[in-house]
């Protein structure tokens, strides 16, 4: 497993964290990998990614959290897991089986790609015209509210890191460069025939430490590795804490003495 290097990143604290109150944060799954589409740099990977959108929770067609496509046209895919202590985690059972299955290419490609991301675009761009101007910490988003970031839950994710998305996220997907990107590493993954996806499991820790994984997860972790190739598996972990200057997210990979 390609070991990448660890990041980190600062924001505002969340709603309905007193801002007095320091320690670590227990996150969403959503949150979590809502810090992953503010900051794509957080995963390490070596060429800018720009994210294409959420997949919804039990969606066999398009399992994992995030999908997004690095500068290059690779295809990123993240499963996000909260591990809270009490049970270990295993971000990769998803991905075993719905590698085994050449049907899934077709999803793959960069025409279906674009398909789905430009619909879920215009929808973000519509809530970011109707719905942020009125966001705030007494009034939480009615509706589904469709996008290209994490929106079930009535967007819960979007309204609790209000600040983050608007300075962040919004910001760069209102002023065309985030477009303007994606546009770009489409037409340059077309043009590379579509490559096998690379598959990120990403888990939240409550505590700062090395991250274990569950045995049926290193069982997976190994499938998934002989199944898509050494270099096109990663396992990255994130943990973020509250402090008088506000938060502080820091992702990392594990050693893999300490993966068990």
């Amino acid at each position: 497993m390609k070991l990448l290097p660890t990041r980190y990143a600062f924001c505002a604290p969340p709603i309905a964290e007193p801002r007095r109150t320091f320690g670590e944060i227990i996150p969403s799954e959503e949150s979590a990998s809502l810090w992953l589409w503010a900051w794509p740099r957080l995963l390490g990977w070596p060429r800018r990614i720009n994210w294409l959108f959420s997949p919804v929770v039990g969606n066999k067609k398009y399992p994992g959290d995030l999908w997004g496509i690095d500068s290059a046209g690779h295809l990123i895919i993240v499963e996000t897991k909260i591990n809270r202590g009490a049970a270990l985690q295993n971000p990769f059972e998803d991905f075993v089986p719905y590698t085994r299955s050449n049907a899934n290419n077709r999803l793959w490609s960069a025409e279906t790609l674009f398909n789905r991301w430009w619909d879920l675009l215009i929808s973000e761009l519509a809530f970011i015209a109707s719905e942020l101007p009125r966001l705030c910490l007494a009034r939480q988003p009615e509706g589904t509210h469709r996008g290209v970031v994490p929106y079930s839950v009535h967007r819960d994710a979007v309204w609790r890191w209000q600040e983050l998305y608007r300075n962040q996220i919004a910001a760069l997907i209102v002023d065309g460069s985030y477009e303007r990107a994606v546009r770009r590493s489409l037409r340059m993954r077309a043009a590379a025939c579509d490559p096998p996806p690379v598959f990120v499991g990403l888990v939240a820790s409550v505590r700062l430490g090395d991250l274990v994984l569950s045995a049926r997860g290193m069982k997976d972790f190994g499938v998934l590795k002989q199944q898509v190739g050494q270099n096109r598996v990663l396992l990255r972990g994130v943990h973020a804490t509250v402090g008088s200057k506000g938060v502080r997210v820091r992702c990392w990979s594990p050693r893999l003495g300490l993966v068990a």
